[in-house]
C-alpha cells in the first residue's frame, strides 16, 4: 500500500504519529491468489490478459503510481491540473503491471491523497 498526502503534515508528524494526515493513493497485490472478476490471475500470460480485457491500454507507468503494463478498468473523472484544456480525463482504475510478458501484479489507483 502506498499512502500519500499532498496537504502536508503538521510540523514534526510523520505518517506514523499523525495517520489521520496521510491517505491511500494506491494498493498493490502480487499473490497468485489474487484475480479479476474477468478471471485473469496475477502469474497470467499478457496474451490471457489481451484476450480478457479487448479495450485495455498499454501504458509506460507512472513513476511513483505503477510500473509498466495495461489500465484494465479506468473511470471519467474530472481534470485536476494540466489536461490541455480537458474538463474530463480517462484515469486507471485497476492496473495490470506486466513483466517477462506475464501479469506480475495489480495496482489499485485509488487516489485519495486529501489534496
Amino acid at each position: 500500500m502506498n499512502l500519500v498526502t499532498f496537504g502536508g503534515l503538521p510540523a514534526g508528524k510523520t505518517g506514523c504519529t499523525a495517520p489521520a494526515s496521510i491517505h491511500v493513493s494506491t494498493v498493490r497485490v502480487t499473490g497468485t491468489r489474487w484475480y479479476t472478476s474477468f478471471g485473469l490471475r496475477v502469474g497470467d500470460s499478457v496474451v490471457k490478459l489481451r484476450r480478457l480485457y479487448r479495450r485495455a491500454q498499454s501504458t509506460r507507468g507512472v513513476p511513483g503510481w505503477y510500473g509498466s503494463g495495461y489500465w484494465l478498468v479506468t473511470e471519467r473523472i474530472a481534470c485536476i491540473g494540466e489536461c490541455g484544456g480537458k474538463q474530463w480525463v480517462t484515469a486507471p482504475v485497476l492496473v495490470g503491471e506486466v513483466r517477462n510478458s506475464r501479469a506480475a501484479r495489480f495496482v489499485f489507483v485509488i487516489g485519495a491523497q486529501g489534496e
